[in-house]
């Protein structure tokens, strides 16, 4: 969160940012995904997400905060960004994640440190 957080500061403060990631989180809703099972192995083996309503959810709290922080400051700046951000829209098309699983059940033998064995659980 730090990179967004970051390189959103130049816009907005940092509290503002994590109000807008709080918001989009609780307002998410599900990711729709695309499962790919190899049936002789019995393994998943590729995961896709479609990530473009939760992205086009991003841009709108962020441009409305953007709007919302622009009418609300009194500098002669603001009636600039205001009127430019009046019609401001940032639609993203398609976007998708993909996690594709490989060497299923070839790891190299390892030993589990003592102190993770003795951790308690949380």
């Amino acid at each position: 969160m730090s990179s967004l957080t970051g390189g959103l500061g130049a816009m907005m403060q940092e509290k503002e940012v994590k109000e807008i990631l709080d918001t989009i989180i609780k307002n998410m809703g599900d990711i729709k995904m695309t499962i790919w099972f190899d049936s002789d192995d019995e393994n998943i083996y590729k995961i896709t997400y479609s990530m473009t309503d939760m992205m086009n959810k991003v841009m709108d709290a962020i441009i409305s905060k953007m709007k919302e922080s622009a009418a609300s400051d009194k500098s002669d700046d603001s009636v600039d960004l205001s009127s430019a951000l009046a019609d401001a829209k940032i639609t993203v098309k398609d976007m998708n994640m993909t996690c594709v699983y490989k060497n299923i059940d070839s790891a190299a033998d390892f030993e589990i440190p003592k102190d993770a064995l003795d951790a308690k659980e949380q």
